[in-house]
């Protein structure tokens, strides 16, 4: 006969997980985070660029700077989305702990308010803080005679139609006309072994 296993009372089975506690004074922005991003980018890495160019606000306001940079990064992962629905995306998970289950996320105009004051320099910092070689010795395709294997690659973007772009970039020219929107050449630094992009030019 097979002696029945003695179970444990419930009590001393640790707890794998338990809900964020929120406090009543916290602010939406200041409570979201993305744990899949911040693996890589840390918050005090985004915090360290943004300092680093001087980037502060005495007010926090519905979106603070911090958020607005990990949304700019979001925008990378969901380019077919509007701005608007990535920063849904980004704070589904929040808004199901938040206390007003009736919390309005920034709208786009906040949004390019806080874009505005972050800038293009804090996001430069972190691409060349972030954007490293990966490959190890033994990645396929990497290396040869002990040299990291590196190329060159280039493209053409468009990007948005303002006339501070359309001055600065200008628009490519064909027999049909002027480029609906103003272009980026753009030129890369490509890490062979991994294709990881190290670095870029306009």
């Amino acid at each position: 006969m097979i002696d029945k296993i003695k179970k444990e009372p419930k009590e001393s089975y640790p707890i794998g997980y338990r809900f964020r506690e929120i406090e009543a004074e916290s602010k939406f922005s200041q409570e979201l985070s993305l744990p899949m991003i911040e693996r890589i980018v840390p918050q005090a890495t985004l915090a360290a660029a943004l300092a680093a160019e001087g980037r502060f606000t005495e007010q926090e306001r519905k979106l603070n700077l911090l958020v607005t940079v990990l949304l700019v990064i979001m925008m990378n992962l969901y380019a077919a989305d509007s701005i608007g629905a990535v920063l849904e995306k980004m704070a589904q998970g929040l808004r199901y702990i938040w206390p007003d289950p009736d919390y309005q996320v920034p709208n786009a105009s906040a949004v390019s308010y806080r874009r505005y004051q972050v800038g293009a320099r804090p996001v430069v910092v972190l691409f060349h803080q972030v954007c490293q070689p990966l490959a190890e010795p033994d990645t396929p395709g990497a290396f040869l005679f002990g040299l990291r294997l590196m190329a060159l690659d280039g493209t053409t973007e468009d990007v948005a139609d303002t006339p501070a772009n359309e001055a600065a970039f200008g628009r490519h020219q064909s027999d049909r006309g002027p480029s609906a929107f103003p272009q980026v050449k753009g030129v890369y630094l490509v890490e062979c072994g991994t294709h990881a992009i190290v670095d870029a030019l306009e």
